[in-house]
């Protein structure tokens, strides 16, 4: 998980999690550090406390382990995600203290 701020922080906003689609990783997907290419940063100025995760699997979370399968295998099913995702809404409120988060996911992500 990779936290982004800037010195507008305002705790009226939601911290934000930014989940990627299959394929391409968080940072890939919302942190490129071209001008530009950077949502994650577009949301700090804007005030937010942005955390962008790599699903299971992807980037650099942890991988499944090998199971012989089919290389068509998905690298991780739904439900993990969201176990995942539970665990990082936890982790975000218990570190910044909010009451609730904002997720904004794109393609797989946003399912």
């Amino acid at each position: 998980m990779r936290k982004v701020r800037d010195s507008a922080l305002r705790a009226d906003k939601p911290p934000v999690i930014l989940l990627h689609g299959a394929r391409v990783p968080g940072l890939a997907s919302f942190d490129l550090p071209v001008e530009g290419g950077s949502l994650a940063a577009d949301l700090a100025r804007n005030g937010h406390r942005v955390f962008v995760i790599d699903a299971r699997g992807y980037g650099g979370s942890s991988r499944p382990g090998e199971d012989g399968g089919s290389d068509r295998q998905p690298l991780t099913n739904s439900h993990e995600v969201v176990r995942d995702l539970v665990a990082v809404d936890a982790a975000v409120t218990g570190r910044t203290g909010a009451r609730q988060v904002a997720l904004l996911g794109w393609a797989t992500g946003g399912h």
